[in-house]
């Protein structure tokens, strides 16, 4: 393989512009004014909905959908606990089913005996169901789906509204910008909905901006690292690449332990082929950060290490025991 100052001398390439061009790398934080009073708004609004389990429900499942939940944890737990201290029998299928499903996902063991009630005399769901009550049909569907084994009724009933439900409504599409077109929507809930929504997008592009500056430097240290291939390199890894580190030299050193004695040999060369391979990944990153194109020579030789083939053979030398001979290695 020619030197590197060699590769890089060549024409470099010339990117076109990304999608989001330079928008990950120029992250500023937006400003979060407002999130506190959003949230005490809704908070609010969930303590009003108590006494009223249907509209408590309801409430609930939509701060759910939103994805807006893990602001409400203590107070859905609660709201839901007392839900289910305080049942009453319904004919509302919908109401029933919503209780079923947002129980069951807080951990409730909920009795699918509730269902009963929507079943005729000889023991099918009602036909009536099918055209007078749709909303509580997909209710149905979606309650189906935290069924446990051995739940017979459970099972019917996903049957049955698999069967009849011609158009079902997809988890993904319950978004901000449906809910804001249903009547009876929460503005409070709705504005906290998109205001976590871009906060977290922000935290998602500052954790991306992080990653842009500091990759090429944890290729570098991480080669630095597998070259040396001691625990004293450990701590100078970044944090996410530490434990997969400590796993490989732990790996390794237990085979160590175990082959030592017949075939000290075979380590040597697992060792040395994983070293190659990082190697390999460390010039792709340099080709790629420094935006330089390799010649097929160089590409070709650098590919058919990191394509993990020969590493994979080595080590599946070490598991045959004396079946592989040093010979075989080298």
């Amino acid at each position: 393989m020619s030197s590197q100052s060699s590769a890089c001398d060549r024409r470099m390439v010339n990117f076109c512009p990304g999608v989001q061009s330079n928008h990950f790398i120029n992250y500023t934080p937006d400003d979060d004014k407002g999130l506190q009073d959003l949230k005490e708004k809704v908070r609010r609004e969930l303590k009003t909905a108590a006494g009223k389990p249907s509209q408590q429900l309801s409430f609930i499942d939509e701060v759910k959908r939103l994805g807006v939940a893990y602001h409400f944890e203590e107070e859905i737990e609660k709201e839901l606990g007392d839900i289910y201290d305080n049942y009453h029998d319904s004919d509302d299928l919908y109401y029933v089913s919503l209780r079923f499903r947002l129980l069951r996902q807080q951990g409730y063991n909920v009795s699918c005996d509730v269902f009963k009630r929507f079943k005729d005399e000889n023991g099918s769901f009602k036909k009536c169901l099918i055209n007078k009550d749709v909303e509580g049909l997909l209710g149905l569907y979606e309650a189906a789906h935290l069924r446990v084994q051995g739940e017979d009724m459970v099972d019917e009933a996903l049957a049955f509204t698999t069967a009849h439900l011609k158009v079902l409504r997809p988890e993904g599409r319950f978004n901000i910008s449906i809910y804001q077109d249903e009547a009876s929507h929460s503005q409070a809930l709705q504005e906290l909905a998109k205001l976590d929504f871009n906060l977290l997008q922000s935290l998602y592009k500052k954790e991306l901006s992080h990653i842009t500056w500091d990759m090429y430097d944890a290729y570098g240290i991480g080669a630095e690292a597998f070259e040396r291939w001691d625990n004293n390199s450990i701590d100078r890894l970044p944090g996410y690449m530490k434990p997969c580190y400590q796993t490989l030299l732990d790996a390794y050193k237990e085979i160590e332990e175990k082959e030592n004695e017949e075939r000290p040999y075979c380590v040597h060369f697992a060792k040395e082929v994983m070293k190659s391979v990082v190697r390999a990944y460390h010039n792709e990153a340099k080709w790629f950060h420094g935006e330089c194109i390799p010649s097929v020579e160089e590409y070709l030789s650098v590919a058919l290490v990191n394509s993990d083939v020969t590493v994979f053979t080595i080590i599946s030398f070490v598991g045959m025991g004396r079946m592989a001979t040093k010979e075989i290695f080298g």
